[in-house]
């Protein structure tokens, strides 16, 4: 009998209908998943939007100043910011200043001084002066008495500068050493900074350190 026929329950006589044989059940191939690398992004980073700080020096020059004295002037123009000073004896005046105005004071003596020597000269040949030794000494002596103030003060300012009392003018007095005293005080450089005189006048540390 085929293996795949058939008896009737009732007679138990074998069926000739063929039963087709079963399919077999087969299960879907397995198919793994594509595998995806991830994508690696690069990070953002965000931009640095503000500049950095800007190093300042500590000694750092104050270009803004209201004292007309301390910015770059002319060799007058030196002069004339003395005289504005006229009896001023307070405050602190650099080297700079000092010493413009002393060179200008030479250069404004110089003529005189010419016409002073040519007088002095007639005086020597022939026993007695000419007009021009007479004009020239009245025109120095008229100017040594006008800036007379101006330099005393100018020099107290000076001391003030590199820390010393007005006091130290009369040093000058001292027989020998005194002048070559006063001459290294003058051309000494001043504090920086503020000191007990008032501000540097080249402009150190003003606005930085005003309790100096």
């Amino acid at each position: 009998m085929d293996d795949f026929a058939l008896a009737c329950p009732k007679c138990g006589a074998a069926s000739t209908a063929q039963t087709p044989p079963a399919q077999q059940y087969q299960p879907p191939a397995y198919q793994p998943p594509a595998y995806q690398a991830p994508q690696y992004q690069t990070p953002q980073y965000q931009q640095y939007q503000q500049k950095p700080p800007v190093y300042q020096p500590p000694y750092q020059y104050q270009q803004e100043n209201s004292n007309p004295v301390q910015n770059d002037l002319s060799l007058f123009g030196w002069y004339a910011a003395v005289l504005k000073k006229y009896a001023d004896f307070s405050g602190r005046a650099r080297r700079k200043e000092y010493w413009m105005f002393y060179l200008c004071n030479m250069i404004i003596m110089f003529i005189p001084y010419i016409f002073y020597f040519a007088g002095y000269m007639q005086i020597v040949n022939y026993d007695e002066p000419g007009v021009l030794f007479y004009i020239s000494s009245i025109l120095l002596g008229i100017y040594g008495l006008a800036i007379f103030i101006p330099s005393i003060a100018v020099v107290v300012r000076r001391l003030h500068d590199v820390g010393k009392s007005g006091g130290y003018f009369f040093v000058t007095f001292i027989p020998f050493v005194g002048g070559i005293w006063l001459l290294v005080l003058l051309a000494t450089a001043g504090t920086i900074g503020p000191n007990q005189y008032g501000n540097d006048p080249k402009g150190y540390l003003n606005n930085n350190f005003p309790n100096y």
